[in-house]
Parts: C-alpha cells; sequence; structure tokens
C-alpha cells in the first residue's frame, strides 16, 4: 500500500513536522509498504528528507489536504489545513490527524487523533485515540543512546529555523556560567565566536548525538520527547506558541523557560525572558529526565502509529500498546519470581533455581554492560514480561531472551513480544546484522512464537535449536 506522511518543513516552520513524519515513514517502508512525504520543504527539513531517502511529492492541487489521489492511507502533520478538508481527506482514505494543541474537538468521522503529549485525553465522541508518549512519533535510534551520564559537552538545538536567535546568547551565557566548559550549537543559527563555543551546523538527527553529550538545551518540540527516551538531561526553550503546551508539562521534569516575546509566567515551573534563559542554563544538570524520561518515553511509538494506521485500513482497532520500558534493579524481585517459575527452568541452559544474592548480582550486572539491554514490557502498567538482548559488537548480532509472566501467557503475547522487541532493537541500532535466539526443541510454543514473529531456522546443538532475525 502506498502510504503518505502529509508535512511541511523549511527555514521558517522548522523541521519538526518532517521530523516526526520520518520515523513514521520508515517504519512503514520496514513493514513492507511504500511511503511517500507530501509537502512543501526547503532548508533543514528538506535536507532530511533528501538524506533519508524517502520519497517526495509535492501537495496535489485539489486534492483535500493535497494529499495524491493514488495513497491508500495518509497521516496528516500539518497546520493551517481547515476541518473541511480533513474531513474530505478522511472520506476518501484511512486518515490519522497529528494533534498538538488542546483541543477537545474531536477527529474527523472515521479519522484517528494522534496526541502524543504527556497530557493527552480522549476528546468527546472519539471512541479510539493515540494518546500519550507510548505514540510519540520519534527515530528508535535515540532509544539506543541509554548508555548512563556523560560528562562534558552540551548539545544548544534551538531547531531547523531561525526564531530561536533571541534565546541563543543568553542560553551560552548561562551554560558558561554555570561550569559548561564546552558548548555544541546545531542549527541554522550562528553563535557569536567565543571561547568553549562551536557551531556544528545542521544535524541530521539527534539520534547520534544525544549519547555523547550530558545534556541538551532545545525548544520544547519533539526534541523533548527525544531527550527523554535517551535519558538525557535537558532544558527546554519555548520559543513558538505551539511549544508552550509542551513546557508546561514537562515543567515538573526538567528546566524550561519561555523566551517568547511577551511571554508572561503564567505556568508552574516555567521562567520568562532573557534574565530566565540565562538562570535556567545553570539548573541543566538539575534535570529529571536521566532516571525518568526512559520509563516516560521508550522510543517505539512510531512502529505503533505504523500500526494503528494499518489496522484502521483493515477497518480494526488500534493494538493494545506493549511498552517497553529499562528494567531497573527495583525490579529484582519480580524478575526472579519468572526465572525460578518450574515452566521457564525446564526450558532453560540452566535449570537450577537461582538464589536471591545470586540474581542481583546478575541483575547490577547486566545493567552496567553497555552491550546488553534488559527491558520489562508493560500491559496497561502492568508488567507482563521481560525480555533480554546481549550483542556481540564484533559479529554484528544479537541474542535474545524472552520471559512471559505465567499468569499472562496465551492469547499471542509472546508472539506480540518478540516480534515488537526485535524490530525496535534491530531498528534503533544499524550495525546489527541479525538478532538471534537459542531455543530447547522441547519447548515448542517457544518456537512456534519465534517463527510467528519471523524469526526462521539457523542451526541445531543437540537439543537446542538456533533461531534468527535478519535486517
Amino acid at each position: 500500500m502506498l502510504i503518505a506522511l502529509r508535512c511541511d518543513g523549511g527555514d521558517v516552520l522548522g523541521a519538526g513536522h518532517v521530523g516526526r513524519c520520518l520515523p513514521v515513514a520508515r517504519a512503514l517502508v520496514r513493514a513492507g509498504h511504500e511511503a511517500v512525504v507530501v509537502g512543501d520543504h526547503d532548508g533543514v527539513a528538506l535536507a532530511m528528507l533528501e538524506r533519508a531517502g524517502i520519497a517526495r511529492r509535492p501537495p496535489a492541487p485539489g486534492e483535500p489536504c493535497g494529499i495524491p489521489s493514488d495513497v491508500g492511507a495518509a497521516l496528516v502533520d500539518v497546520y493551517g489545513i481547515g476541518a473541511d478538508q480533513r474531513r474530505d481527506a478522511a472520506r476518501l482514505r484511512p486518515l490519522v490527524v497529528v494533534r498538538d494543541a488542546v483541543d477537545p474537538t474531536p477527529p474527523p468521522p472515521g479519522a484517528l487523533l494522534l496526541d502524543y503529549h504527556l497530557d493527552a485525553v480522549l476528546p468527546p465522541g472519539a471512541e479510539h485515540a493515540l494518546l500519550g508518549p507510548d505514540h510519540a512519533p520519534l527515530d528508535p535510534r535515540v532509544a539506543a543512546c541509554r548508555q548512563g551520564p556523560h560528562d562534558g559537552e552540551v548539545l544548544v538545538a534551538l531547531g531547523g529555523s531561525t526564531v530561536g536567535g533571541r534565546a541563543l546568547e543568553p542560553l551560552l551565557d548561562g551554560l558558561l556560567r554555570a561550569g559548561h566548559e564546552r558548548l555544541l550549537v546545531a542549527g541554522a543559527l550562528v553563535p557569536e565566536p567565543r571561547a568553549g563555543v562551536e557551531h556544528v551546523g545542521p544535524l541530521p538527527g539527534l539520534q547520534d548525538v544525544l549519547g555523547e553529550v550530558s545534556g541538551i538545551c532545545c525548544g520544547a518540540s519533539v526534541t523533548a520527547y527525544e531527550a527523554s527516551a535517551a535519558g538525557t538531561a535537558a532544558l527546554l526553550v519555548v520559543l513558538v506558541d505551539n511549544q508552550e503546551r509542551v513546557g508546561r508539562v514537562f515543567a515538573p521534569l526538567t528546566p524550561v523557560v519561555d523566551a517568547r516575546d511577551g511571554a508572561v509566567a503564567d505556568a508552574p515551573g516555567v521562567g520568562v525572558g532573557p534574565d530566565a534563559v540565562s538562570a535556567a542554563a545553570a539548573r541543566l544538570t538539575a534535570s529529571a529526565l536521566p532516571s525518568r524520561g526512559p520509563a516516560l518515553v521508550d522510543g517505539h511509538g512510531a512502529a505503533r502509529v505504523r500500526d494503528a494506521l494499518l489496522a484502521l485500513a483493515d477497518g480494526a482497532a488500534p493494538p493494545p500498546v506493549l511498552r517497553q520500558r529499562p528494567a531497573t534493579e527495583d525490579d529484582a524481585a519480580l524478575l526472579l519470581r519468572w526465572r525460578n517459575d518450574p515452566a521457564v527452568r525446564a526450558v532453560s541452559v540452566t535449570s537450577d533455581p537461582i538464589a536471591p544474592d545470586e540474581h542481583r548480582g546478575w541483575l547490577r550486572r547486566v545493567l552496567a554492560d553497555p552491550d546488553r539491554t534488559l527491558l520489562v514490557v508493560e500491559r496497561a502498567g502492568v508488567p507482563v514480561a521481560t525480555v533480554r538482548f546481549d550483542r556481540d559488537p564484533a559479529a554484528g548480532d544479537a541474542e535474545i531472551s524472552v520471559t512471559v509472566d505465567p499468569q499472562a501467557r496465551g492469547g499471542g503475547l509472546g508472539r506480540r513480544v518478540l516480534r515488537e522487541s526485535t524490530e525496535r532493537e534491530l531498528a534503533s541500532r544499524p550495525g546489527l546484522r541479525r538478532v538471534r535466539a537459542l531455543v530447547h526443541a522441547d519447548n515448542t510454543a517457544s518456537l512456534r512464537a519465534f517463527e510467528a514473529a519471523g524469526y526462521g531456522p539457523a542451526g541445531a546443538d543437540g537439543a537446542w535449536r538456533t533461531l534468527e532475525a535478519l535486517r
């Protein structure tokens, strides 16, 4: 199916809309569909599209929302398109409509609302919607940045437009006074020459740098959700009206300042004006995003938006969300109970029960190892499974281990956990060539689940079978 992502972007509008449509486009391509980005683009937004290699078209004249007539389904992420245009577009094809502002108006009949913000609520009259940060359309590579705190550079990225000019110099002043010795300024804004400040120009995305910096100062946009998924300290700067909502909902979690002309202090925790920008920069290290962000935003939202759009095309409701959060030491008792379940031990390489002290030591080592990822999968806020990836960077592969809560087994949960976690691991780590699994030949339920999740046979050793999923 040909699916359109309708968004505009450029030096005036910025690149945010393109930046959140591209991950959905890539997710569609991974699922075997054809994606096309439809809109008017220049500057950084155009460079991002060209680098991504996703097909691009201008808006189709005379068509609702400018969506070409050969498109089978679409996502619309454009300001200024009237309700009548959206209504007409939804009559022609399955449609997901992105909303940033707080608005109680339901989406057009037949369309699905996407509101990924922390305070999202279901509009009156809407039966289904994609609500909250589980659906934040991020590049999954940001989740792979979670390697713990870093000392050193701070990235200043105020977007792909020039509207952040009035905030840039006060922000740099405050960061330097706070002891941050090296600042990297990305984007269209060029700082005044000074020691410790380097202009690195436009970036194709933040997925390659969030894991290498100690913090980021950015517009209060989708970048706030990227920083959360990466567990990166952030200072959010409200630059334009449509960022006010993000600044307000993130203020309890991280420093926020409103740098708009004429802004007034009307939200708790949000500073106002150039002096507040400079003062807030000193509080970057107080950000709670390193500790709380990855549990709020798991980085898999783009694939969920894709799956919901495809379900809409089939006349079905969006699939229930399985959130994949990083495990912590607080999960030790739960993980040990699942590991020591007799049915799990019977098909494990090591079948003896594990003692609590031994398990806690193992858990601490896993959490500290950058080549291992341990996730807890939640359904409606309740843990139902755990997934571990043990990577071998030199070989370009990872081994997956999955345990499902004995009380939650059945109904295809294991297959979904396998399929979604494997896609996420491969999508978030471009250097990986394959994910493999070792399954006991007697564990027929597991063998069927891996096969249904896209794994194929890759060898056998006695009673054990190796299966693999390739990129």
